[in-house]
């Protein structure tokens, strides 16, 4: 179950709860002693309280991920995520990273340092959204 609260620009006093209940899928598959397919399906069913809306939707996220042997840079990949909404009948996302790396900090403390295209349909037509994302992941049980 995840939950999280957003505030909008435009209307700071009004503030958003989205709630999601989640149900994921995410197998790995060996291509090559160093290289890996990894799948993430995930559907989403989520709850709106400002709309009052229940939107579920559908993500499937593919990827090739590169064993590098190197400790401080373990990992390098490639993903695109494609997003289909039930409501809508639709595709209406896309997420597309050319590459990432993955980071080793610490034991137990990765990042993962990547450029995404974020792809929306809205009204007919895409929007394109240029990022550079940073992703930090805390192992509290790693040995």
């Amino acid at each position: 179950f995840y939950q999280r609260t957003i505030s909008e620009e435009t209307h700071l006093e009004r503030v958003t709860h989205v709630n999601r209940l989640e149900f994921e899928a995410n197998p790995t598959v060996p291509v090559t002693e160093r290289l890996s397919l990894r799948l993430r399906n995930r559907y989403e069913h989520r709850f709106d309280t400002r709309l009052d809306s229940q939107r579920p939707r559908l993500r499937q996220r593919t990827g090739l991920e590169f064993s590098t042997g190197n400790s401080r840079v373990p990992r390098v990949f490639v993903q695109n995520e494609v997003f289909f909404d039930f409501i809508g009948n639709d595709w209406n996302q896309n997420r597309f990273a050319p590459i990432g790396l993955g980071v080793r900090i610490d034991a137990g403390v990765t990042l993962a340092v990547y450029p995404l295209l974020q792809s929306v349909r809205a009204e007919g037509s895409w929007i394109h959204n240029y990022t550079l994302n940073v992703d930090l992941a805390i192992d509290p049980f790693h040995e």
